[in-house]
């Protein structure tokens, strides 16, 4: 409540109780009165009964109504009323479309099942825009030839149904493709129809949808594929499937036998049958073996591959594995040419369902493919108008999608699906009772039945408001005839009763048709479209496999690998602490007091020995000599110059390693880089190749590192021991030895 100022609930018709129950609570503040500090808190609902058409999904028109009526008389007590709009302005249809929804409203019993006893009446933004509904005749099934002969027929003859809805399939994909081919124009606009613009609705999901996607992909027309899919039902999936069943167990004849004659290895009916014929007792997987190590063509290369498989299956989890044979080995490029493109999204979903697996179990191949088949879900895709290809889908699914072309495609005789759920529940008491065969219920359980019959048909009538309005400028509906049903009540004869009624019908395009026109053509003409460009083709990289990964380069820090080669000391009393302590005070100190001019160093040494914390007497007075030694060394005069640095960081590339350090002192003159390093620590050996090892390269990478940086110029490099004090020059061929692999950039 502290913090909900505004609540819009959208398409509210479509709102379950349940989920009412919790928007009354959190609105139960908005009507209590005016409070001490808030404003006006408003709640603004978005619904049309109309469309009302998800009552498996919980959707109760009497629920919305009895909510509403509670909430206007809540705010109405509070003084804050709520004001009801009705929007019946469409901006979407033409006016021949609307005028055939109104008509078929006009129907007192759809009408009272769409909208209640409210007359309904549209207007159209479009109101000159041209449009049109054409009703086509209804396919009728094909005659039942007599079979003549035998009672039986051989399993080597085939014999083709002719379905009618392979029929109207054909018809459709003809009409569309006709309009493709010949830059047919919408009279609205003027532009051309593109296949993006066509949309193929259907009252559920099955064999009709399949017909018509195989017939716009025979003429070669772009189609996004069905709107809901489930998983494993795709083709693509289940190749993959075979493959991982395969791979867990060769020896199955029949599961090897698919994944062969798959994409994924490419092998035809023939190839199969040489494979599998007269092989006695031999498995598949041993026959495959047997004629792939002899070379013989094609099952050499199906057996290399198989076997490469095997091999990677023993030790790869399922996401790395898939991703291997869809990727670099080519199967997703084999699927997507032998199944086309739609076959890209339930790859995707596969692998995205290889990761969901190895989230909560072990990625095992045999776990997943388990794990997979016990699936359920369907996968959804999203059918917005996105892509330019033809969109095949439920009018469920349309829901929020228009069109300016519009097919309904199964206006013919329907026939509900029967009730899965054996159980009905009495609305006033809540308990079950058992759904038997009409014949056999009783006369409340009759009653029940009936109530919900005439449930599930208003929705029905609502399903084809939801399904005509879905169209901008073209409706065509059409569907099939069925034997065992009359075509009296469906969708195509109330629609094509209320086109007889209407003035102005003219015949349509095709043989039988009905069309209604109204509008003006080229009252909403826009720009001409620009053409699709022309698909470049890819570029050569994408075939050939990524070049490998440059290796890890190793970070160097020579600073440190000496201090882990070579433990500190102190010249004086103490331990490791006391030595770092020292050795930190004297680098800062060098640092400090070179930058300043000589007759004040003293007092500032002085000065900074004095304050600094955790220094007794003796330590100060070993600093303080230590410092004024190096300084007043003339050798490195050059290395405290004017052009001199200090602490300076540094990195690098040497080989394969990268380098970085810090230097305590350098200088660069037009000829030489003098480059010195602070050893406090301890005292100095007798000659310079009997420093430490870690010394010298340390100095040799940082040498190696200012040669790259100042090129022609001489690297002079020395160890400063402040203990004596005593400058140690290393010579040239010392650092050479000691120097790091190739210098590849600085």
């Amino acid at each position: 409540d502290a913090r909900i100022d505004h609540l819009l609930v959208d398409e509210a018709q479509d709102t379950s109780p349940l989920q009412w129950a919790i928007i009354e609570h959190l609105v139960e503040e908005f009507h209590s009165g005016e409070g001490a500090e808030r404003g006006d808190r408003t709640l603004f609902v978005v619904g049309d009964e109309k469309q009302s058409i998800y009552s498996f999904q919980g959707a109760d028109l009497e629920s919305f109504a009895a909510v509403r009526d509670r909430l206007m008389g809540k705010f109405a007590a509070a003084e804050r009323p709520l004001e009801r709009t009705v929007l019946d302005l469409s901006f979407r249809s033409g006016p021949a479309i609307i005028e055939a929804v109104d008509a078929v409203l006009a129907d007192p019993e759809i009408r009272v099942s769409v909208a209640g006893e409210a007359e309904v009446s549209h207007q159209t933004f479009r109101r000159n825009a041209m449009s049109s509904v054409e009703i086509w005749p209804l396919v009728e099934p094909a005659e039942r030839a007599a079979r003549a002969g035998e009672g039986w027929q051989l399993p080597t003859e085939r014999f083709d149904a002719d379905e009618a809805e392979a029929r109207l399939a054909e018809q459709i994909a003809r009409t569309i493709a006709g309009w493709l081919e010949n830059s047919a124009v919408l009279e609205a606009t003027g532009s051309p129809i593109r296949a993006g613009d066509i949309l193929i609705l259907l009252q559920r999901r099955g064999i009709a949808q399949e017909r018509i996607l195989k017939a716009l992909k025979e003429r070669g027309i772009p189609v996004a594929g069905a709107d809901r899919l489930k998983l494993t039902d795709s083709i693509a999936v289940e190749d993959l499937v075979a493959l991982g069943e395969a791979l867990l167990l060769p020896e199955d004849d029949l599961t090897l036998a698919a994944l062969l004659k798959s994409p994924l290895v490419g092998l035809d009916e023939d190839d199969l049958f040489r494979l599998a014929f007269a092989r006695e007792k031999k498995s598949l997987v041993d026959r495959l073996r047997t004629l792939g190590e002899a070379g013989e063509a094609p099952f050499a290369a199906a057996w290399e591959r198989f076997r490469g498989w095997l091999a990677m299956a023993d030790f790869m989890p399922p996401f790395e594995l898939f991703t291997r044979i869809l990727g670099p080995e080519g199967g997703r490029q084999r699927l997507l040419q032998r199944l086309g493109p739609d076959a890209a999204e339930p790859i995707e979903a596969f692998l995205a369902q290889t990761l969901a697996y190895e989230e909560g179990h072990p990625a095992s191949l045999q776990g997943f493919i388990h794990w997979l088949g016990l699936e359920s879900e369907s996968l959804k895709r999203d059918m917005e108008q996105g892509t330019d290809a033809v969109r095949v889908m439920t009018v469920h699914g349309s829901k929020g999608l228009e069109a300016p072309i519009v097919f309904l495609a199964e206006a013919g005789p329907y026939r509900p699906q029967d009730a899965k759920d054996r159980l009905l529940f009495d609305p006033k008491s809540g308990l079950p009772l058992w759904r038997a065969a009409a014949p056999e219920r009783d006369p409340v359980s009759q009653r029940i039945a009936e109530a919900l019959e005439a449930r599930q048909a208003a929705e029905r009538w609502r399903l084809l408001y939801v399904a005509m309005t879905r169209a901008r400028d073209r409706l065509y509906v059409t569907g099939w005839a069925k034997r065992s049903q009359r075509s009296d009540g469906s969708w195509h004869d109330v629609i094509s009763r209320t086109l007889g009624s209407l003035p102005g019908l003219e015949p349509g395009a095709s043989d039988g048709s009905r069309r209604l026109v109204r509008g003006v053509a080229g009252s909403e003409a826009l720009s001409p479209v620009p053409t699709a460009p022309t698909t470049r083709p890819l570029p050569a990289w994408v075939g050939r496999p990524p070049p490998p990964e440059p290796p890890t380069r190793r970070l160097v820090q020579p600073s440190r690998e000496e201090a882990a080669a070579l433990p500190a000391s102190s010249p004086l009393a103490g331990g490791a602490s006391e030595a770092r302590l020292f050795g930190t005070a004297l680098h800062r100190l060098l640092h400090e007091i070179a930058a300043q001019p000589e007759a004040d160093r003293k007092a500032m040494l002085d000065a900074r020995l004095a304050a600094w914390p955790g220094l007794d007497a003796v330590a100060r007075t070993e600093l303080a000599r230590q410092v004024r030694g190096v300084l007043d060394l003339p050798e490195l005069a050059p290395a405290f110059g004017p052009q001199s640095r200090s602490e300076q960081p540094i990195l690098g590339r040497i080989g394969e390693s990268v380098i970085a350090g810090q230097i305590d002192r350098f200088a660069v003159t037009d000829t030489a880089v003098y480059l010195v390093d602070f050893k406090s620590n301890r005292l100095p050996p007798a000659t310079a190749a009997a420093a430490p090892a870690a010394y010298l390269r340390q100095l040799a990478a940082y040498a190696a590192l200012l040669e790259q940086l100042y090129p022609g110029r001489v690297i002079r490099a020395g160890l400063v021991w402040t203990a004596v004090p005593l400058l140690m020059a290393i010579p040239e061929a010392l650092l050479e030895a000691h120097r790091p692999g190739g210098v590849v950039a600085a």
